[in-house]
């Protein structure tokens, strides 16, 4: 951050899926808050030792989540979180003149966080009309987090004037990064409550953790997913002949899922067939209520699952989803399937569930009845999501 310089279109922050784009992001963006950065300095002091790596209290000025956006969307959150003087849902000319109206001195400071622009309803349209006129207009300092797009489409739009950073390029990443995170999930140090014998075995743990950094390439979400799901389980005997080729280490996405959905043994096809439903789901996804379970029994005829099931998943396999905020205030909260996996289409099949049943792929409305089915002890009945609720309250 400290050598952003004007005069640049941009500095996006691109890489494969799970190389740490909004990881990188959201760091940034943790510490410059003032609350934020004395949770993490409380839980971790080492974290804030290397000052050439942690951002000044504030230094990131807003930060926009583009995912379903449009060029108007992306310019209306940047003005809100800015707190510009514009009216709400204005369009992006109104919210880049509202910018040029500040003061010079304090727009030249300002530093904005555009994420998962490459899952943007119009990524390229909020690159050319909004995020490269802030940097090469404005002057302020644009950090984009995205997918390269196909033939490095996306990062063309910023124009030959942006600076890429392509997370994993020899430059920025290091194998031990990667091996100190997996050590970490195998220890379940995000998760106090998960039993992981790797928090007292550190030998074992370190030779695991390089291990499954070796397969997992420069992926930190394959080598997170491939540590969790051993976390809580009986400590490999890295003394045995083999041991490495007997795990098979997943080497890429689906080889994760696979390999976390191996651990639920007879259950596998119940946490898939509940996380299909999701996966199938359009944005914002699913509400944690009966709707998700007939969509679940609608695709994987003739089971029927209820709220019940969703609870257990909820608790058991919550790994792969994610909660979106209230769509407006007191609404429901959705949940949906993490987007680096790759996306089915309505008739389409992703490659990590089951096709759509010949009906779905007719009818595809006749997936949800009028009502869902009933349970009559619903653990999810008084159970409300709300965007206050504290990181692994879903979970819990």
């Amino acid at each position: 951050m400290a050598s952003l310089a004007g005069g640049c279109t941009g500095w996006p922050l691109t890489g494969e899926p799970g190389a740490g784009k909004s990881a990188v992001l959201a760091w940034l963006c943790a510490l410059s808050d003032p609350e934020l950065r004395a949770e993490i300095g409380a839980a971790r002091p080492t974290a804030l030792n290397d000052t050439a790596a942690v951002p000044a209290v504030g230094r990131v000025s807003a930060a926009v989540w583009a995912h379903a956006l449009d060029a108007d969307g992306a310019a209306s959150a940047l003005a809100a979180a800015l707190g510009l003087p514009v009216s709400a849902g204005a369009p992006v000319e109104d919210v880049l003149h509202g910018l040029e109206n500040l003061p010079p001195a304090e727009r030249d400071g300002l530093v904005v966080v555009v994420d998962a622009l490459d899952e943007a309803q119009a990524p390229r349209d909020i690159v050319r009309q909004l995020l490269v006129p802030l940097a090469r207009d404005l002057r302020v300092r644009v950090l984009a987090g995205t997918r390269p797009g196909r033939d490095d489409q996306l990062l063309a739009a910023f124009g030959e004037r942006a600076v890429v950073y392509r997370l994993d390029d020899p430059a920025w990443f290091d194998r031990h990064d990667l091996a100190d995170y997996a050590a970490a999930c195998l220890r379940a140090d995000f998760d106090l409550d998960v039993p992981s014998g790797y928090r007292t075995n550190l030998e074992a743990c370190q030779w695991v953790a390089e291990a499954i950094g070796d397969a997992a390439g420069s992926n930190f979400l394959v080598a997170g997913l491939a540590a969790r799901a051993r976390a809580d389980q009986p400590i490999i005997d890295i003394s045995s002949p083999g041991w490495r080729e007997r795990q098979r280490f997943p080497a890429d996405v689906g080889q994760a899922f696979d390999d976390y959905m191996s651990r639920f043994g007879d259950d596998e096809n119940r946490v898939r067939d509940l996380l299909r439903a999701v996966a199938y789901a359009e944005w914002p996804g699913l509400p944690a209520d009966g709707l998700w379970s007939d969509m679940a029994n609608a695709l994987a005829p003739p089971r029927n699952y209820c709220t019940v099931d969703l609870a257990w998943l909820l608790d058991s396999a919550a790994a792969y989803l994610i909660e979106s905020p209230p769509l407006r205030v007191g609404s429901t909260n959705f949940l949906r399937i993490r987007s680096t996996w790759p996306q089915p289409t309505r008739t389409g099949c992703c490659a990590y569930f089951r096709p759509l049943p010949p009906a779905a792929r007719e009818k595809p409305n006749a997936c949800c009845s009028e009502s869902a089915p009933a349970c009559p002890d619903d653990p999810l009945r008084n159970v409300p999501l709300s965007s206050s609720s504290a990181p692994g309250k879903l979970e819990r």
